[in-house]
């Protein structure tokens, strides 16, 4: 994560397209920047707790399509000690729902597009989850029987832009991921930062 910015800081790094057509460019920096807020956002405001090797850490869920958004989760989560969960929205709702109370997510950071899936299932996962944070290229949040839910770019903005990220013991769990398409309820597999680095060494 920190090559990029050591390297070329001012370099356009991530660029997405939302479906109105609308660009979004960040440069190294500002994604960076990002970054470090929601670490902040994640530790502080939500109060997620880090683990450590034997004792994995809070879970953090997101369903949500490929955006910035999305690619920061993926980095902060991990990064701080706590546990990513992507959760495959094409599963079965069933399948969904045993997935997000069997990995015990503390929260699930969920776009607008996948909103009403969640609304959907809420009443089976509300005793799991303790709070939503909502993502949107529009501003404020919708009506919803969710709650408590919070905006994610309105706690993101009052979060200092640089972080003092641990190091890490490698043997702690960085992600969980559940199976698809096999018999009976899907399997939840963790990966610690060990294993992440080493299969992509492997792959490279």
């Amino acid at each position: 994560m920190m090559r990029p910015i050591r390297m070329y800081p001012d370099d356009i790094g991530v660029v997405y397209r939302n479906d109105a057509g609308q660009y979004f460019r960040f440069t190294w920096k500002q994604w960076y920047e990002r970054t470090c807020q929601l670490a902040n956002m994640l530790l502080g405001p939500l109060g997620m707790k880090p683990g450590k090797p034997g004792a994995p850490g809070d879970r953090i869920a997101t369903m949500a399509l490929n955006h910035h958004r999305h690619l920061e989760l993926c980095y902060a989560s991990t990064c701080i000690g706590t546990v990513a969960h992507p959760i495959n929205v094409r599963l079965s709702m069933d399948h969904i729902v045993y997935t997000i109370n069997h990995a015990e997510d503390k929260v699930i950071f969920v776009d607008d597009a996948i909103m009403p899936l969640l609304e959907f299932i809420w009443d089976r996962i509300k005793d799991t989850v303790k709070m939503v944070v909502y993502m949107s290229d529009k501003p404020g949040l919708p009506q919803t029987k969710v709650e408590p839910i919070y905006e994610y770019e309105e706690l993101l903005k009052k979060q200092p832009e640089s972080y003092d990220w641990p190091d890490l013991n490698e043997d702690t769990i960085a992600v969980l991921y559940y199976t698809t398409g096999t018999t009976g309820l899907p399997k939840g597999v963790m990966f610690t930062h060990r294993q992440l680095y080493l299969q992509t060494i492997h792959l490279v």
